[in-house]
């Protein structure tokens, strides 16, 4: 029965520590959809690993069958100590593998770096299923025997299931990473309590000692955070050092993990950057480029009342809009963690913007939110991801262009941005002509800026949308801004 259990603490131990490491691992390179596709791959290589090492030495011989339990403890206890190394490695890997601060890593050099932080965990968790399998048929004839590991799969899956919703729906959003890491400890412990099993004294007081160190770590990560947030300043610290960030003048003010991403604020010289799973998202105060990004769009329309921002920098482009007589300014962010992360480092700024009573913040999935909406707007502006993965592509896709149309005013037009290059060539050209194409099958209207950023105006058949600099600049003198 023990073994059986155990295999419920398995299931887990391996969800959290899959969580952590997929979690550290997308910040450290700035993952995509293609780095989760290759951490789980070395996950799954690492498991089929151990597995096949576990069925090469049980034919081996050699008494490992008839020691498999005592085997399957050392292996609890490897894992259990192995974890919190494992995620020191994630977080300065780009140290050890040479990636020089703010590029993205080679696919071979993700591949390589991935494999081997993951490497002791899944190799110890493929190597426990045959030995557990080999622990449970000791005594059981074929039927007997295929049943119990029947239940042994039925057990890790349902440890998957239960830590995972765990994770989900109360420990991500609430605890920080050392504390998931200390707690995700605790399976571990009360793993190999479970096979300590035996009348004999040493075994008795060691499955003892087992279950007082899950209790002792599950109570540390409950009740003791702030005895943990020396470990994890340090710990953030590491990570922000690998990245080349911190140092000559730059201090990290602020950071945390919210389920979506990992967000950290810097200091340098008076401006501040807010950092999104290791890419800088956006900085601030810097008032001349916000001032050339709101002023063109407004001199389009400088008489709209209602403006939708999608995304952005709520401390950049917002209060510039504000000097508009707007009546109605909507600003819509995924993730909460971003104004409460601001509102730490800088709390009047953002107060001065959100505490207005023309502004509504709304948290909620930027596409989702568009394509629920009923309002209508004279501006909407998308401050979307540069288009480098699936999630991101959803910005600028047909069908978020047609529910973006829906929610616009007869003269309404929207606007996005995409970094491209000056020369247009190669890949900056697909990327340029692939959105306006996609736009100009929905919007009568299409115009489009040079340079090394390409601003795209879109709008429906009354918006007067022209780049003539006379007629902008006298629209913008009309505004008295």
């Amino acid at each position: 029965m023990g073994v059986l259990l155990s295999m419920f603490c398995l299931g887990a131990f391996s969800t959290a520590a899959q969580v952590l490491f997929m979690r550290e691992l997308l910040v450290v390179f700035f993952g995509n959809e293609l780095c989760i596709g290759l951490i789980l791959a070395c996950w799954l290589t690492g498991i089929g690993g151990g597995a096949f090492t576990a069925r090469w030495l049980l034919r081996r011989g050699g008494g490992v069958g008839t020691r498999s339990r005592g085997i399957l403890v050392w292996l609890w206890c490897a894992a259990g100590a192995a974890l919190p190394l494992q995620v020191c490695a994630a977080r300065t890997v780009r140290l050890f593998i040479g990636v020089p601060p703010g590029e993205y890593a080679p696919f071979g050099t993700i591949l390589a770096g991935a494999f081997l932080v993951l490497l002791p965990t899944c190799f110890s968790i493929g190597l426990y299923f045959p030995l557990a399998c080999q622990a449970l048929a000791e005594g059981r004839d074929g039927g007997r025997a295929g049943a119990a590991v029947g239940a042994l799969y039925r057990l890790e899956a349902a440890g998957s299931m239960a830590c995972g919703a765990l994770l989900t729906f109360v420990l991500l959003p609430l605890w920080s990473p050392v504390r998931l890491v200390t707690a995700a400890l605790a399976p571990a412990a009360a793993g190999a309590a479970l096979l300590l099993g035996g009348q004999d004294g040493g075994r008795r007081w060691a499955r003892r000692g087992a279950w007082a160190a899950a209790a002792a770590v599950l109570a540390a990560a409950a009740l003791r955070p702030a005895g943990l947030a020396a470990l994890e300043r340090q710990a953030i610290r590491a990570r922000w050092r690998a990245f080349g960030v911190l140092g000559r003048g730059t201090r990290l003010v602020c950071s945390g993990d919210s389920v979506y991403q990992n967000l950290a604020v810097t200091e340098s010289g008076g401006q501040y950057a807010l950092y999104a799973n290791g890419q800088v998202m956006f900085v601030f105060p810097d008032p001349i480029a916000y001032e050339h990004a709101v002023h063109a769009v407004m001199a389009q329309k400088p008489g709209a009342r209602r403006v939708l921002m999608l995304g952005g920098n709520p401390l950049g482009e917002l209060p510039e809009l504000l000097k508009y007589p707007l009546d109605r300014l909507v600003y819509v962010e995924l993730d909460p963690a971003v104004s409460r992360l601001l509102r730490k480092a800088a709390p009047a700024r953002l107060e001065a913007v959100l505490g207005d009573p023309r502004v509504a913040a709304v948290y909620e999935d930027i596409p989702r939110y568009v394509r629920r909406c009923r309002e209508r707007f004279d501006i909407v502006c998308i401050q979307g991801p540069h288009p480098d993965s699936a999630y991101a592509n959803r910005f600028y896709t047909r069908t978020f262009y047609s529910h973006i149309r829906r929610i616009l005013a007869a003269d309404g037009f929207m606007t996005t941005t995409v970094t491209t290059s000056e020369r247009l060539r190669g890949e900056a050209v697909l990327l340029g002509s692939s959105i306006y194409r996609t736009l100009r099958e929905v919007f009568p209207h299409v115009r489009v800026t040079a340079g090394g950023e390409n601003r795209f105006y879109a709008g429906r058949r009354g918006a007067d949308l022209t780049f003539d600099a006379a007629t902008l600049v006298q629209r913008a003198r009309s505004a008295a801004v």
